[in-house]
């Protein structure tokens, strides 16, 4: 299964995150959005939040 547009412009969102509170709230929306239909997707970025580089 591919992600589409809208997928992978949230999670362009989270890795450009400027700090650690604009990418939970990034992760958390995409995984309202997303995780009836990409569960796995969701799943490695919410298991991962914790170590997901922050750019600034």
């Amino acid at each position: 299964m591919f992600l589409t547009d809208r997928p992978l412009a949230a999670m362009k969102e989270i890795y450009l995150a400027k700090d650690i509170d604009k990418a939970q709230v990034a992760i958390k929306a995409f995984e309202i959005d997303y995780g009836a239909k990409y569960p796995k997707a969701v799943a490695k970025i919410t298991g991962d939040a914790a170590v997901l580089p922050v750019s600034g």
